[in-house]
């Protein structure tokens, strides 16, 4: 046995609960070490000073057997109410979600009340020479009822739309006349 094993058995041969081989292994260990024949003294001074102690002040088994069960009372009696509240909040929480899933799922307007904002569909998208003044753009642009939606993008291209009440046919008729200031018209 080494010392390290038989310093951690010293407090069993200090209280007499050793037998047998370890008893023998643990007092031969004690024997060949002075550290461990120190430390075994000091056990068993420190056995003596505890057992000598009075302990007229203590209440006994009976007193700690009465403590053990007013412990444990409250605990018992206070788990009950706990688990109750639980059940309740967990009922209504799944009330609530049903009732919010049943409001959800009825048939009902369909969205007629609003309408989602976008662009404006693009009626031509168009090429604009480089060369083209902004006056005679927009002359152009008045007289085939068509206004600018988007652009120029990073290819130069114009998306137009339809003034409200104008022909497509005509818009598109006098763009494609518009040779000197429409490049492209798709």
């Amino acid at each position: 046995m080494s010392s390290q094993d038989a310093a951690l058995m010293l407090p069993f041969l200090a209280n007499g609960t050793l037998e047998g081989a370890e008893l023998a292994q643990v007092q031969a260990a004690v024997e060949n070490d002075l550290s461990l024949a120190a430390e075994l003294a000091a056990l068993k001074n420190m056995r003596a000073t505890m057992q000598a102690e009075n302990t007229g002040f203590s209440p006994g088994e009976l007193g700690l057997a009465r403590l053990m069960r007013d412990i444990d009372a409250p605990a018992a009696q206070s788990a009950a109410p706990r688990a109750r509240i639980w059940q309740i909040a967990a009922a209504v929480l799944l009330a609530v979600a049903v009732g919010q899933t049943a409001l959800l799922m009825q048939p009902g307007d369909t969205g007629s009340g609003f309408e989602l904002a976008g662009e404006t569909p693009a009626a031509f998208t168009v090429t604009v020479a480089p060369d083209t003044t902004e006056s005679a753009l927009r002359a152009l642009l008045l007289d085939a009822e068509v206004e600018i939606v988007s652009g120029p993008s990073a290819l130069g291209l114009y998306r137009l739309a339809l003034i409200e009440g104008a022909d497509i046919n005509a818009a598109k008729a006098r763009l494609q006349a518009a040779t000197t200031i429409i490049e492209s018209l798709e």
